[in-house]
């Protein structure tokens, strides 16, 4: 952990939208409040008695299936991912992320309307200093093939790429896409956040005959077939490796820190991208 001149930042006002989640088909309204300096990104259901707060934080996640979820007692936070990107990547530190359902809407799969809310709320700066983990000794998380590497770089930026690789399955042209990009809210918001969540056409089959998804089609989310998408356009060529860069932020946030330095990742996902937060928050934490 280093001392850093960079100040914390929280929403100017509050703000809210109303949506659909991804996995419980629940209409839901997110509201992101304005937050005290140093107290982080903290979910809140405002459906359950006494409207109770969980920390955004990796000691709370539990394995769930392509997305990350979050468990404290009774209460649960579902797909956590992307509202925790798109405040990460916009250089929010604190802020309320109230809820009336166990998850966030999925808009149209991409992080672009948080974003858009929090361009609308405006931002606030705050007297304390950001909790800045700073990269001095590089190391390498790895798992079934899938790896990512944090190395020491610049002392006031955070580098990241991507390395995908979509498998056999996946249409040979955009096999393997890499993404790379120095974080600024500028560039989230451009390049990033537009990145919708995806599926290979035998995966959304199988996942809707399971009886999920019941209520999204091809042209709400991006499925892959042999051809390319189904019933719908990338927006991107490297759309897919440009969102699992969006998961890989969302899921490193609940580290509780802001990172210094460089993350390669190579065919990461949900699982190894918690390894990666618990590993830097350990190290954050002095227990080394």
């Amino acid at each position: 952990m280093t001392t850093n001149t960079a100040v914390q930042h929280t929403l100017g006002r509050a703000v809210n939208a109303t949506g659909v989640g991804l996995f419980t088909a629940q209409r839901t309204t997110i509201t992101l409040h304005p937050a005290m300096a140093s107290s982080g990104l903290v979910f809140r259901r405002s459906d359950l008695p006494g409207s109770p707060e969980m920390p955004a934080r990796i000691a709370l996640a539990i394995d769930t299936p392509r997305r990350t979820t979050l468990a404290s007692g009774e209460q649960r936070i579902e797909t956590t991912e992307h509202v925790l990107s798109a405040l990460a990547g916009m250089g929010i530190d604190n802020a309320v992320i109230e809820l009336n359902a166990m998850e966030p809407p999925m808009f149209d799969g991409s992080a672009a309307r948080y974003v858009e809310m929090i361009a609308d709320a405006g931002t606030q700066a705050q007297a304390e200093q950001q909790r800045v983990f700073q990269v001095r000794e590089a190391f390498t998380i790895d798992e079934n093939g899938a790896m990512i590497q944090v190395m020491p770089g610049a002392d006031d930026a955070l580098e990241l790429a991507y390395s995908f690789d979509g498998g056999s399955d996946w249409p040979e042209a955009t096999r393997f896409q890499t993404v790379h990009m120095v974080l600024t809210p500028e560039h989230y918001a451009k390049d990033i956040a537009p990145a919708r969540t995806f599926s290979l056409l035998a995966q959304a089959q199988a996942a809707r005959a399971a009886g999920l998804f019941q209520h999204v089609t091809p042209k709400d989310m991006l499925v892959i077939g042999p051809d390319g998408p189904v019933d719908n356009a990338l927006r991107f060529s490297d759309e897919p490796a440009r969102h699992k860069l969006l998961d890989l932020l969302g899921d490193l946030a609940l580290a509780g820190v802001t990172v210094r330095g460089q993350i390669h990742a190579t065919r990461s996902g949900h699982n190894l991208n918690r390894a990666l937060a618990k590993e830097i928050a350990r190290r954050a934490n002095g227990n080394t």
